[in-house]
């Protein structure tokens, strides 16, 4: 039983338990970020990542059971940060076709300035089919809501908000891999938009709404951040 005198003592313990959570979740996604090159984060070990954060192994299991695991955390991060940059202005967009453009154009164009954060965000789609369960649930809503009001004709929403995964998935990993180009960006929209059937004097209006302007924080800054954040919450799998 734990006693009034009692809760000053525990409060502090948690808040201290917590600080240090935050502190090492920061050090050892900012060492991954550090030393992750051009090549896959794939082929980066544990021992890659403990050398340049000067910690243990003891430290990193700790706090995630698996290389596989850790990297699904940053990536889960790197598709966390980017819903909570889009929610400023989604909100803002009426048309739910439109809102599926922007959000194409944002998700390849924000990722793409970074490759780490690229390459997370390729291996989150290849493991959720989206970009995290709450941008997924968003996506479907705004296909259901392009399908009913007549923008998009296709015989079912679930089925598109699929095919629209898989073409941000393409055109993700071509820009990652020839840089990002406007001109194929809008190309890239224009095919989104044909693919479910949008009327043809829709069309350009809906390629030429281009996405927001990018933030000027880098998109890693962001993700160490969140992911400090996240370790309290032990939020970074689903």
């Amino acid at each position: 039983m734990t006693t009034g005198a009692d809760e000053p003592v525990e409060d502090f313990r948690r808040r201290t338990a917590r600080l240090r959570r935050h502190r090492t979740s920061r050090r050892l996604v900012q060492a991954f970020f550090d030393i992750s090159g051009e090549g896959p984060v794939e082929s980066l070990v544990v021992d890659d990542i403990l050398r340049a954060a000067g910690m243990s192994r003891g430290t990193f299991y700790r706090h995630f059971p698996t290389m596989d695991a850790f990297l699904d955390h940053v990536a889960f991060a790197v598709g966390a940060r980017l819903n909570v940059e889009m929610h400023g202005w989604d909100a803002t967009c009426p048309d739910a076709a439109e809102r599926l453009g922007r959000r194409l154009t944002y998700q390849v164009q924000r990722s793409s300035t970074d490759p780490v954060c690229a390459a997370l965000l390729l291996r989150l789609l290849a493991r959720d089919g989206s970009v995290g369960r709450q941008a997924a649930a968003h996506s479907l809503a705004d296909f259901r809501q392009a399908v009913e009001s007549g923008r998009f004709r296709v015989p079912d929403a679930t089925l598109a908000a699929d095919l629209g995964h898989g073409l941000l998935t393409a055109i993700l990993r071509r820009t990652v891999r020839d840089g990002f180009d406007e001109i194929r960006m809008r190309d890239s929209r224009l095919v989104f938009f044909r693919a479910f059937g949008v009327a043809d004097n829709d069309l350009d209006a809906l390629a030429d709404a281009e996405g927001p302007p990018l933030p000027t924080t880098p998109l890693r800054v962001e993700v160490v951040a969140l992911c400090s954040d996240l370790a309290d919450t032990g939020t970074g799998s689903d």
